[in-house]
């Protein structure tokens, strides 16, 4: 609990599902970070599935989205700081069961685009990912889904 927001404990005993009994899904990861730092307005029950929460970010106010997919790859990778949401999806704009997001735990990209990048995951086989690209591209890491974007606040 921090800012007046407390973040649902999830035992997943039950069931795969949402709720008390269900998983601690990727997304509940970056909801509950930015509303813990005071960041409200996020909310587990209407975005968790990552198309909605990267539909939050490109319109809402205050909310910075960074479009990896059809973006100069070097110049974003070069804006993106620790504590940036990112978000993966194998086909951008529709839902799907191997879309995933992260949060950025670090990032060390030079002005050629090579480099790496590590995440925080939940509800995910590794708790950190790391990610190395070569002019901008990602040439190593888990790639069930493709890199889309990034998100932060103002």
């Amino acid at each position: 609990s921090n800012n007046g927001y407390s973040a649902t404990k999830r035992t997943n005993t039950i069931n795969k599902g949402v709720g008390p009994n269900g998983n601690y899904w990727c997304t509940y990861l970056a909801i509950d970070s930015y509303n813990l730092a005071g960041k409200r307005g996020t909310n587990v029950d209407t975005l968790g599935a990552v198309v909605n929460l990267i539909g939050y970010w490109k319109t809402t106010p205050g909310y910075v989205y960074l479009d990896f997919l059809n973006g100069n790859h070097t110049n974003i990778l070069n804006q993106v700081k620790p504590g940036y949401a990112m978000f993966m999806q194998t086909s951008p704009g529709v839902f799907g069961d191997l879309d995933h997001a992260a949060i950025v735990k670090s990032i060390n990209i030079n002005s050629h685009g090579d480099g790496e990048l590590i995440t925080l995951n939940s509800n995910c086989p590794m708790i950190e990912i790391k990610y190395t690209f070569a002019g901008g591209n990602q040439v190593s890491a888990w790639t069930v889904a493709p890199i889309v974007g990034f998100g932060t606040v103002q």
